[in-house]
């Protein structure tokens, strides 16, 4: 352990960040914790990040058919979440940012999802600032509320818990689109 730290200490390399060797799935994947920052819990909560971040890496590649589209064809995609939380003051003070990510070969593949998601999602509502190429929040399986975001063929599922105040859902877009929109900027480099 203390070699490592010796190691990271004299060449850091940053975090490590997992890699795909797939034959069905030969395009680079969006990793959640490359596009959200400590910045942004900043920005959503007012209080600093905790310096550490909880990833979920895909064990494989999955494929999706969108039978109830008319569509046979079966899409490769990869997901990844990443969850930040802020520093908080105690027990029942908990405040996390997660953004799920979804990465398909083609664009094609992320506008079925996002219609089949946007379809089966309760309590749709529209969101009129632009972020990526389509967004809505809604509420998904067990009531939690995101923003659900497309841009090209990638799906982010943007979400926020803060244990010590429940802000309505006009509140919560409100503090939701403009990290969802900075979030989404850094897309560019995909």
């Amino acid at each position: 352990m203390a070699i490592n730290f010796k190691a990271q200490l004299a060449a850091p390399t940053g975090p490590f960040q997992f890699d795909y060797n797939s034959p069905i799935f030969a395009k680079s994947h969006l990793n959640g914790c490359s596009i959200i920052t400590a910045g942004d819990v900043q920005a959503l909560f007012g209080v600093p990040a905790k310096p550490l971040v909880d990833e979920q890496v895909a064990t494989a590649t999955g494929v999706i058919i969108f039978s109830s589209q008319q569509d046979d064809n079966g899409y490769a995609y990869l997901t990844h979440a990443c969850k930040r939380q802020a520093i908080g003051e105690g027990l029942g003070d908990r405040r996390t940012l997660t953004v799920e990510t979804t990465t398909f070969l083609t664009e094609d593949g992320a506008k079925k999802q996002f219609q089949s998601d946007h379809s089966l999602d309760a309590k749709v509502t529209p969101i009129s600032a632009p972020i990526g190429d389509e967004v809505y929040f809604s509420y998904t399986t067990g009531q939690n509320p995101e923003l659900t975001v497309r841009k090209g063929r990638f799906m982010l599922n943007i979400s926020t818990f803060d244990q010590s105040k429940r802000p309505s859902d006009q509140q919560m877009i409100q503090q939701l689109t403009p990290v969802a929109q900075t979030i989404v900027s850094r897309l560019k480099d995909y």
